[in-house]
């Protein structure tokens, strides 16, 4: 669930992890702040937060690094055009954040088919149908973004073998204008995807500006999470049709080596839709955790209106 408002902060995608041959579920870390409140019902306090962001704060991310570097780091960046300097950067950043607000403001409760499919070291141990539902509300602090999967009685789906995979439909809310000051951005240049030419940036979280990161529980217990990733952008309509996510530096202390999540959105058109939507089409989660590598993979289709019909019930004397 995430909460967007032009100054309000990114909450945390959901994922799951698979430590010898257990799947663990790992839920958000809601809002990590003084007194909030762990996976426990416990309060984390100062100390606990300030050693956890240590571990990230000496990260070296690859946004630093020069674009050969990148390019055999990331394959995804090969044939990149280089941008010349910096200076178109801060009007990408403007265009992008302006469009995200908008895309925020259009966008109706929806639902879709999602076909989720599990593997561990190649091996295929899951594949399943849902329905992956989207919803928008309104609160006193702004819009509330929530997305689950569900299941064929319209009920949420808990059940951590699954895979939890939530929070693609917000994902570029790292790109939020309230929220880019909690990471430094990079224009790399441009790039040819599907015959489109389109702008590629890098971005780095910087762990002590972020104020909502987000956590992961592990067998040792819970643990912050800080992301770095790419993000590809059509520069005709400044939407996001790409983005990558990857661990700021990995966790050797809790055997969490790998952790990259991908997105790839598009446009939707849904019937009696004011507009048309821009909403994920597939995403891939990959990680390494102890010896163990795996991949979740997501696949939407299908998406229209949400609605709930509600029928009041006469008690009977």
């Amino acid at each position: 669930m995430r909460c967007l408002k032009c100054l309000k902060p990114r909450f945390p995608t959901e994922a799951v992890l698979l430590l010898s041959g257990i799947l663990l579920f790992l839920p958000p870390l809601h809002a990590v702040a003084q007194n909030s409140p762990n996976t426990n019902g416990k309060a984390l306090s100062d100390d606990w937060i300030e050693n956890q962001k240590s571990f990230w704060r000496n990260a070296k991310p690859y946004l630093d690094d020069s674009l050969p570097n990148l390019e055999k780091e990331l394959p995804e960046l090969q044939h990149l055009q280089p941008a010349p300097n910096q200076d178109g950067l801060s009007t990408i950043l403007a265009h992008v954040g302006h469009e995200c607000v908008d895309l925020l403001e259009r966008t109706p409760d929806v639902i879709a088919e999602e076909e989720v499919s599990i593997s561990v070291d190649k091996s295929l141990i899951r594949r399943e149908k849902f329905g992956y539902l989207v919803l928008v509300q309104r609160t006193p602090d702004g819009l509330m973004l929530q997305d689950y999967r569900t299941d064929q009685n319209g009920l949420r789906v808990s059940d951590p073998a699954v895979g939890s995979g939530e929070g693609f439909a917000s994902m570029w809310v790292h790109l939020f204008p309230g929220n880019q000051s909690e990471s430094q951005f990079r224009y790399l240049g441009n790039q040819e995807v599907d015959k489109h030419k389109v702008i590629v940036l890098a971005f780095a979280q910087i762990p002590d500006k972020v104020r909502f990161p987000a956590g992961f529980s592990v067998q040792g217990g819970p643990i912050l999470v800080f992301y770095q990733g790419i993000v590809w952008i059509d520069p005709d309509n400044w939407r996001i049709i790409r983005m990558r996510e990857d661990l700021l530096a990995p966790r050797p202390d809790v055997k969490l080596t790998h952790f990259t999540a991908v997105v790839r959105l598009g446009a939707v058109t849904v019937k009696r839709a004011a507009a048309s939507l821009w909403l994920p089409r597939e995403a891939d989660l990959t990680w390494n955790l102890s010896s163990e590598k795996g991949r979740q993979r997501y696949v939407y289709s299908d998406y229209r209106l949400y609605t709930v019909q509600t029928k009041i019930i006469t008690a009977q004397p």
